[in-house]
């Protein structure tokens, strides 16, 4: 894929969660700007996700384009916009796991105990600093892939 396409395909998923237009104003500047940056995407990840932030509420379009030497992370949420880029040779670790989420309710007084599941891209950077990519069980093959990808870049 082209990073035009890239960007085509998160513009669309931003669409659904509604950003704002200052939001939006953004990531169009940032989208101008990147044509200076030559972005050749070798892989990428995109996914709509629950702002992680506890401050923010709603969904993101949580993206990782990897391209021959860098990594750019880009959240856009409904009222932010977060790009962050990396040295692939930065780098210092990277993993998958399978995370469970335990989940508490009351239902008819009763306490009902629920265990998801979701698989996790962990890229660590810095000494307890890195990006975490959870998504759903079934795209676990798909984080291997970017994993695999990042050890043998690096």
């Amino acid at each position: 894929m082209t990073i035009q396409e890239i960007f085509d395909d998160i513009s669309k998923r931003v669409v659904t969660i509604k950003i704002s237009e200052a939001t939006l104003n953004v990531y169009k500047s940032f989208i101008k700007e990147s044509e200076n940056l030559i972005i050749q995407p070798v892989s990428h990840f995109i996914q709509i996700a629950r702002n992680n932030n506890p401050e923010l509420q709603g969904l993101v379009v949580e993206s990782l384009i990897i391209d021959e030497t860098r990594l750019f992370d880009i959240v856009i949420g409904t009222d932010n916009v977060d790009i962050n880029t990396i040295w692939i040779k930065d780098i210092l670790k990277v993993g998958v796991q399978l995370v469970p989420v335990i989940s508490r309710t009351k239902e008819n007084s009763q306490e009902i105990i629920k265990t998801e599941y979701f698989s996790q891209l962990n890229i660590l950077y810095s000494t307890n600093i890195g990006f975490i990519y959870r998504t759903n069980v079934d795209r676990i093959g798909e984080l291997f892939q970017l994993a695999n990808l990042l050890t043998k870049m690096k």
